[in-house]
């Protein structure tokens, strides 16, 4: 599964939130409805992100880890990316990469394959 794919069409209509009730939500501005929720061990109040492609949501996790969701299915994240205190993801805008800042001051990049 790759995290860089092509955009796909109609997407600037959408926002990721991420709050103290320890789930994230992304939301379609359009209607105001939640499309999906990801709060599988969402850590509270940190900064998810969503792909380039707006394919997939990278939340950090209380257990120390990384999920990386695809926003077309739910449950189970597609990927786990372990990290020591993952609080700050952000994934690359050109290449299919996501970034990772734990508590100690360490930023990680780690890639698709």
């Amino acid at each position: 599964k790759q995290w860089y794919q092509r955009r796909v069409r109609d997407t600037h209509n959408l926002v990721l939130t991420a709050g103290v009730s320890d789930t994230c939500k992304l939301w379609d501005i359009r209607s105001g409805q939640c499309v999906r929720g990801f709060n599988r061990q969402c850590r509270v109040a940190t900064s998810p992100s969503v792909s380039t492609c707006v394919r997939y949501v990278a939340v950090p996790g209380d257990d120390q880890a990384v999920h990386v969701f695809d926003i077309r299915q739910t449950g189970t994240p597609a990927h786990r990316i372990p990290s020591d205190g993952a609080l700050v993801t952000q994934f690359s805008p050109k290449y299919p990469q996501v970034a990772v800042g734990s508590s100690e001051g360490v930023v990680s990049l780690y890639n698709d394959r």
